[in-house]
């Protein structure tokens, strides 16, 4: 551990010196695999702070999707030990690169899933609000329109507005999800869901079973 401890404090002082990896070309790959060794020894939090300091080296040569995978991990791992302050801060990390790149497939639906919910699990309702409805969107071009997927991501919705005392809008989320699912012949749930992290992983299962299945090997 100790030996890692050094060799954040020298990365960070070239970074503070204001080199980036133009610069110096492995910097974001040094702290990429310093936050990977963190992670592994169960230090989640200076992983975190490793994983920051790539994006601020500039990503100059590092895979940017391997990267994402990592930040993404740990943000689910910061979820599990409900941490979901820290959370957040992975999730919106990994959506700025995603939509640097212009990401719009089932990767960045993930991350906005697991952004809202956790902006939900901290009370941030009218922050959460913006990525569901953004999840929303990408998931009916993804999944298509009458999609069981899309139909859950309703009930998140219209909790979340629920919440925030916006009683059209949930009817409006009520009415289009019976519709879907009146089509699909799919009623799964009540409509108000006694279990919102249960449908969570639901959707989050579904879309990982997605993901796989359009994967190029």
């Amino acid at each position: 551990m100790a030996r890692y401890d050094e060799a954040e404090i020298y990365y960070k002082a070239v970074l503070a010196a204001g080199y980036t990896s133009e610069d110096c070309p492995t910097l974001d790959t040094s702290f990429f695999n310093l936050g990977k060794a963190f992670y592994k020894l169960g230090d989640y939090h200076k992983a975190q702070s490793c994983y920051k300091s790539v994006l601020a080296a500039g990503c100059n040569g590092e895979d940017l999707h391997s990267f994402c995978t990592a930040f993404f991990d740990l943000g689910k791992r910061f979820c599990n030990l409900i941490q979901y302050n820290e959370a957040r801060m992975c999730f919106e990390s990994v959506l700025k690169v995603y939509r640097a790149l212009n990401e719009n497939d089932k990767r960045i639906c993930l991350t906005l899933l697991n952004l809202a919910y956790s902006l939900k699990v901290l009370g941030s309702y009218e922050a959460a609000v913006p990525y569901y409805e953004e999840l929303l969107s990408i998931a009916k071009i993804l999944f298509g329109r009458k999609s069981p997927i899309v139909a859950d991501l309703y009930i998140l919705l219209g909790e979340t507005l629920e919440k925030l005392g916006r009683h059209d809008e949930v009817r409006k989320c009520s009415k289009k999800r019976k519709a879907i699912l009146s089509l699909s012949g799919r009623i799964r749930r009540l409509l108000s869901s006694e279990q919102p992290h249960s449908t969570f992983n639901d959707i989050e299962t579904g879309m990982m079973v997605l993901k796989t299945r359009t994967s190029v090997h």
